[in-house]
């Protein structure tokens, strides 16, 4: 197997075995369509570090038109095929999904999206716009992660949570529910967001922090600590009572903006 054959002679019916080398999580080079990338199978890492080497395999993965129904009509698509063997959801070839996440049968990734290292989309999850699920992050359940969001770290998103905007989930962090978190919004940390809250604004929640009932937190509000709101509304023009310590340093807890 070669190691200076380029990327339009990797993928053929021919079903030869080049190598493409190139940055984790990142698109393959551009002279390769989203259906090619459906045949790459095993990623391996090299002693760079951070680089891995996509090795192409000889499973072929054919677009058909599908509707997702966000108003664009029937687009080209493909089966994503996870890494077990099991045949995953649809995925549009204008997105990205890497062959080493996991995608769930009925779970879709649309537009111009992207799923990539170890991320797994489960249940009837939508990952549609220009969002990105990376990490080992899982969104489940009727999720909905859209826009310019992202999701990344070891980050829970499930329920019937929707993330849009720019808005960020990080690290440990966990959205369920019937929660919005939108605009430039970020949750980090081992922060948990649940029931019908809404988060948006520039507000970030971090450490340990809790949000649910019908709260409301905006503007440029940071909830951090051991902080628990439920039914209440924090626009950061005043402080929530803190059940920390204040003197406690929490940044290691992700209490930063991002």
């Amino acid at each position: 197997m070669s190691d200076d054959k380029t990327a339009p002679h990797c993928f053929g019916l021919n079903h030869v075995y080049p190598k493409v080398t190139l940055r984790f999580g990142s698109r393959l080079p551009s002279p390769m369509s989203a259906q090619q990338l459906s045949q790459v199978t095993e990623w391996f890492k090299t002693p760079k570090g951070n680089q891995v080497v996509a090795v192409a395999a000889p499973t072929m993965s054919f677009s058909e038109l599908v509707d997702f129904d966000d108003g664009d009509g029937p687009v080209p698509a493909h089966r994503h095929n996870n890494v077990d063997g099991t045949l995953g959801g649809w995925v549009a070839d204008s997105a990205f999904v890497a062959p080493t996440a996991k995608l769930g049968p009925n779970a879709v990734v649309f537009g111009h999206a992207q799923v990539s290292a170890f991320a797994a989309v489960l249940g009837e999850a939508k990952i549609h716009g220009c969002a990105v699920v990376t990490g080992r992050a899982q969104i489940f359940g009727c999720a909905e992660v859209s826009g310019e969001a992202q999701v990344d770290g070891r980050a829970l998103v499930h329920g019937e949570a929707r993330i849009f905007d720019r808005a960020r989930i990080a690290r440990y962090a966990q959205i369920s529910g019937d929660v919005r978190v939108c605009n430039n919004a970020t949750v980090t940390g081992k922060a948990a967001i649940f029931d019908h809250a809404l988060v948006y604004g520039n507000a970030v929640i971090c450490g340990d922090a809790k949000v649910g009932g019908h709260s409301q937190i905006s503007g440029s509000a940071l909830l951090s600590g051991d902080d628990w709101l439920i039914d209440e509304y924090l626009d950061g023009t005043e402080e929530p009572e803190v059940d920390s310590d204040p003197d406690v340093d929490t940044t290691h807890l992700g209490c930063r903006r991002l």
